[in-house]
Protein backbone atom coordinates (compact mmCIF):
# COMPACT_ATOMS: atom_id res chain seq x y z
CA UNK A 1 0.00 0.00 0.00
CA UNK A 2 2.95 2.67 0.57
CA UNK A 3 3.74 2.42 -3.25
CA UNK A 4 -0.07 3.47 -4.04
CA UNK A 5 0.00 6.95 -3.48
CA UNK A 6 3.39 7.57 -5.40
CA UNK A 7 1.80 5.75 -8.41
CA UNK A 8 -1.15 7.51 -7.94
CA UNK A 9 0.67 11.31 -8.00
CA UNK A 10 2.62 10.34 -10.72
CA UNK A 11 -0.46 9.05 -12.94
CA UNK A 12 -2.23 12.47 -12.12
CA UNK A 13 1.19 14.52 -13.07
CA UNK A 14 1.46 12.56 -16.61
CA UNK A 15 -2.44 13.17 -17.09
CA UNK A 16 -2.12 17.01 -16.52
CA UNK A 17 0.67 17.19 -19.12
CA UNK A 18 -1.04 16.00 -21.64
CA UNK A 19 -3.86 17.48 -20.93
CA UNK A 20 -1.75 21.12 -20.72
CA UNK A 21 -0.96 20.80 -24.80
CA UNK A 22 2.29 21.28 -26.65
CA UNK A 23 5.14 23.44 -24.12
CA UNK A 24 7.11 25.34 -27.09
CA UNK A 25 10.63 26.17 -25.82
CA UNK A 26 12.87 29.57 -27.28
CA UNK A 27 14.87 27.78 -30.65
CA UNK A 28 18.40 29.31 -29.94
CA UNK A 29 20.26 29.49 -33.62
CA UNK A 30 24.24 30.93 -33.32
CA UNK A 31 26.88 32.16 -35.56
CA UNK A 32 30.11 30.98 -34.69
CA UNK A 33 32.54 34.34 -35.07
CA UNK A 34 35.33 31.97 -35.86
CA UNK A 35 33.77 30.48 -38.91
CA UNK A 36 35.02 33.57 -40.76
CA UNK A 37 32.47 33.31 -43.70
CA UNK A 38 30.12 35.84 -41.85
CA UNK A 39 30.86 39.93 -41.99
CA UNK A 40 29.96 42.98 -41.30
CA UNK A 41 31.14 46.46 -42.71
CA UNK A 42 30.13 49.32 -41.18
CA UNK A 43 30.98 53.51 -42.01
CA UNK A 44 31.47 55.98 -39.69
CA UNK A 45 31.14 59.81 -40.58
CA UNK A 46 33.38 62.39 -38.62
CA UNK A 47 32.20 65.53 -37.39
CA UNK A 48 35.77 67.08 -38.58
CA UNK A 49 34.71 65.55 -42.22
CA UNK A 50 36.68 62.25 -42.00
CA UNK A 51 34.56 58.97 -43.27
CA UNK A 52 36.11 55.45 -42.64
CA UNK A 53 34.82 52.21 -43.69
CA UNK A 54 35.35 49.29 -40.54
CA UNK A 55 35.42 45.41 -41.77
CA UNK A 56 35.56 42.68 -39.70
CA UNK A 57 35.01 38.49 -40.38
CA UNK A 58 35.02 38.15 -36.66
CA UNK A 59 31.06 39.03 -35.64
CA UNK A 60 29.31 36.50 -33.58
CA UNK A 61 25.07 36.36 -32.94
CA UNK A 62 22.92 34.53 -31.07
CA UNK A 63 19.50 34.58 -32.21
CA UNK A 64 16.25 33.31 -29.90
CA UNK A 65 13.17 32.37 -31.72
CA UNK A 66 9.85 31.98 -30.13
CA UNK A 67 7.97 29.73 -32.01
CA UNK A 68 4.45 29.91 -30.55
CA UNK A 69 4.67 34.03 -31.18
CA UNK A 70 6.27 33.67 -34.05
CA UNK A 71 8.49 36.29 -32.75
CA UNK A 72 13.11 36.75 -31.95
CA UNK A 73 15.63 38.80 -30.63
CA UNK A 74 19.20 38.77 -31.51
CA UNK A 75 21.94 39.45 -29.97
CA UNK A 76 25.79 40.28 -32.08
CA UNK A 77 29.24 41.10 -30.88
CA UNK A 78 32.53 41.97 -33.06
CA UNK A 79 36.22 41.91 -30.73
CA UNK A 80 37.53 45.25 -31.01
CA UNK A 81 40.75 43.82 -32.28
CA UNK A 82 39.27 42.14 -35.38
CA UNK A 83 38.18 45.17 -36.91
CA UNK A 84 40.21 46.46 -39.70
CA UNK A 85 39.71 50.26 -41.20
CA UNK A 86 40.37 51.52 -44.34
CA UNK A 87 42.68 48.68 -44.72
CA UNK A 88 45.59 50.72 -43.08
CA UNK A 89 47.36 49.67 -40.40
CA UNK A 90 47.57 52.88 -38.78
CA UNK A 91 43.87 53.86 -38.67
CA UNK A 92 42.72 50.25 -37.82
CA UNK A 93 45.27 50.78 -34.69
CA UNK A 94 44.02 54.03 -33.43
CA UNK A 95 40.44 52.69 -33.88
CA UNK A 96 41.04 50.33 -31.34
CA UNK A 97 42.73 52.82 -29.30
Amino acid sequence: MKNRPTHLSLAAVIAAAALAGPVYADTMFTVDPEAGNNAFTAVFDASIGERISAVSSGIGCTLTVDEAKLEGRATCSVPLSSVRVDNDDTKTEHFGQ
